[in-house]
């Protein structure tokens, strides 16, 4: 019988490697509050409080109105460089298409004296129900939602001579599907430039696992990707855990989460979704160069923006309501904000502004760094970087955000930052684990060839060889996938210091690798008993020759 020299080491090394390099990468990635791409754990806003109850807890006293928020945001310069948004299209996915024309037209009535410019005439469109919906001012498609006026209303302040489509994207499901080719003559029919998603779960309810449905309904990722890769598609974070872990897999979306101001600092709203899209997506080069930090997968948010306290004004069938928050407040704005921009840019060199939004903004973070305000931060490690944990980039400074952007050449917007090294103990155990399966299969593959000899001389002993051998060859991979999950619920399990953290998760490590390389050596003995009777068989069949 020919012998695998070492096998037992070389089966150890691999595995080891594939333990470390890989669950323990998991690990420290996941040594944080959050976990799966968005979520600090604690539930919060977008809230709604009655118009008593807002006047009664001073909520609507202290709320912002339009005027008030542009003055916090110095936005009017960023304004009147975009023009106010003339010639864009924003695009706002909303979980339905209830909305109320003249709730509307009263908000901006309301607050047009401090500020004229909310009284330009946009156009508002609806996509509900398999139909394109144009609204005149008497329009009111039954029982108004909060969330959807809340993205209208306010981005309407940031770019008040925008046009706006409301895509409702819960009755494009099953019954009318907006399929790729219905989603690619909508946006070219209304010339959209900007696509903004506040949906209050992000688009996780929607992503399908269904590949029958996949091509049918929104939310499959042959929609998401063509909308992220032919316009700047901007998603919020969620106010809560796991809203965007279904959305960041699209590397040019940019995922927006919430800021808010308090004592008259800024700082980070305490329940944005944040955190690293574990398994989902890795981390570009240009977030680890902003971040001076080598992530193995992406974080978010990429950029915040106010969505947070004090809250502001929003008029719906209800009349006006005060201290409304959210990711669903920060998402339209900014990128009715990335709008002005884009504004701007046409106008000065006659081309819309790259696609790719999210490497848009990080080139724009790494070469200008007055282009976004960083919020003060405890953690030291990020101290000097220009992307920090929750708030990602900061705070956009709209006037000079716009102004960069306006003169943006695009020339520039190939630059790539290269590798770090330390991602590479991950691309080592990916290949260790390539070179066990490949072991694997050839273990597998001679076994079952050899098991075949042995039907016609010993069918009892064949029978329950096979029972032992076959199940093997499938529990054991079942078992050495299992270990990476085992692992994970582990790390996040652990407390202490991340050295004491460490010295545990290696200490399971090496219990885990025991207990799958016994396993394995039960398995591997089986292997042997069958070679060795196969070629028992064949030197018996030539002696009788």
């Amino acid at each position: 019988m020919r012998k695998f020299p070492r096998w037992r080491v070389f089966y150890l090394f691999v595995l080891i490697c594939f333990g470390i390099f890989s669950a323990l990468g998991d690990g420290l990635n996941l040594w944080n509050p959050s976990v799966f791409g968005g979520g600090t754990g604690v539930s919060a806003a977008p809230s709604y409080p009655t118009a008593a109850g807002a006047k009664h807890n001073q909520f609507y006293e202290n709320s912002l109105t339009p005027s008030e928020w542009i003055q916090l945001v110095h936005l009017k310069k960023a304004q009147q460089l975009g023009n106010f948004g003339k010639g864009e299209t924003i695009a706002l996915f909303e979980t339905n298409g209830y909305f109320s024309m003249p709730s509307y037209l009263s908000f901006c009535k309301s607050f047009a004296s401090t500020d004229p410019s909310l009284l330009y005439p946009n156009q508002i469109d609806v996509w509900t129900d398999g139909k394109l919906l144009h609204l005149n001012r008497s329009s009111q498609i039954i029982r108004p939602n909060a969330e959807t006026l809340l993205d209208t209303e306010w981005a309407h302040v940031v770019a008040p001579k925008a046009r706006l489509l409301i895509v409702d994207i819960h009755q494009s499901g099953i019954q009318h599907p907006l399929t790729l080719s219905t989603m690619q003559s909508l946006f070219k029919k209304l010339h959209v430039t900007v696509v903004s998603s506040s949906i209050e779960q992000g688009l996780q309810p929607l992503m399908t696992h269904n590949p029958l449905l996949q091509e049918r309904t929104f939310g499959s990722r042959q929609v998401l990707q063509w909308i992220a890769s032919h316009y700047p598609f901007f998603q919020a974070s969620g106010d809560q855990p796991g809203h965007v872990s279904e959305t960041v897999f699209a590397p040019q979306m940019v995922i927006v989460g919430a800021s808010q101001f308090v004592h008259h600092t800024w700082q980070v709203a305490p329940w944005e979704g944040a955190g690293p899209a574990v398994w989902t997506a890795f981390a570009s080069s240009l977030q680890r160069e902003a971040a001076k930090h080598p992530f193995l997968y992406r974080q978010t948010p990429d950029v915040v923006w106010f969505g947070g306290n004090p809250g502001v004004i929003l008029s719906d069938s209800r009349g006006f309501l005060g201290g409304v928050e959210g990711t669903s407040l920060a998402t339209p704005t900014f990128a009715a904000l990335f709008a002005l921009a884009d504004a701007a840019h046409v106008e000065n060199t006659g081309r819309h502004l790259p696609k790719n939004a999210n490497a848009l903004l990080y080139h724009l973070a790494l070469q200008d760094p007055h282009a976004f305000s960083s919020i003060s931060v405890k953690n030291t490690a990020f101290k000097d970087a220009r992307w920090r944990p929750g708030q990602g980039l900061g705070n956009p400074n709209p006037d000079t955000f716009v102004l960069d952007l306006s003169k943006w050449n695009d020339s520039t917007f190939s630059q790539r930052s290269p590798l770090h090294l330390s991602l590479w103990p991950f691309y080592l155990g990916l290949a260790a684990m390539l070179l066990l399966f490949a072991y694997w299969i050839r273990l597998v593959v001679s076994g079952s060839l050899a098991l075949d000899r042995l039907s016609h001389l010993y069918p009892q002993v064949q029978r329950k060889l096979a029972l032992y051998f076959l199940s093997g060859s499938a529990i054991l991979p079942l078992l050495l996938f299992a270990e990476r999950y085992i692992l994970l619920i582990t790390s996040l399990q652990l407390s202490g210091s991340q050295f004491q953290r460490i010295i545990l998760f290696s200490i399971i490590l090496f219990i885990v690798t025991i207990l799958i390389s016994f396993l394995f050596l039960q398995w591997y003995k089986v292997y042997r008993t069958i070679l060795m009777a196969s070629e028992s068989i064949a030197q018996k069949g030539e002696q009788k020759r």
